[in-house]
């Protein structure tokens, strides 16, 4: 998985300042758009307020079907949805709206009984 990444200025526009991160906690220094290689298994810790896309690396993945997929997740330490996350590309349908008013239809994983 190749992971591009670009720090944010204080007005979220991409930034040239060199960006930090953390690959399988080893500290990385990139030029601003450098990019990181993940093997499979290998995390990366990315900072606040910095711009990040992940893409699949042609030629690699798992094959189904003849298509080769790359699968990854990712994990926030704060997520406010629409404050937090900036998508580059408009994805006009990619959050839901959210009324707060309604009662819970399920447990997020840290409310269980």
């Amino acid at each position: 998985m190749i992971v591009q990444l670009t720090r944010a200025t204080d007005d979220d526009q991409p930034s040239y300042e060199h960006v930090i991160a953390r690959v399988d906690g080893v500290r990385v220094e990139l030029p601003a758009g450098g990019q990181v290689r993940l093997e499979p298994g290998q995390s990366a810790t990315i900072e606040p307020r910095t711009i990040h896309q992940f893409r699949g690396e042609p030629g690699t993945g798992w094959e189904l079907d003849a298509t080769p997929y790359t699968v990854s997740g990712e994990v926030s330490s704060a997520c406010d949805d629409l404050p937090d996350i900036f998508v580059l590309t408009d994805y006009a349908d990619r959050f839901p709206t959210v009324d707060e008013d309604e009662p819970r239809e399920v447990y997020l994983c840290h409310e269980y009984p």
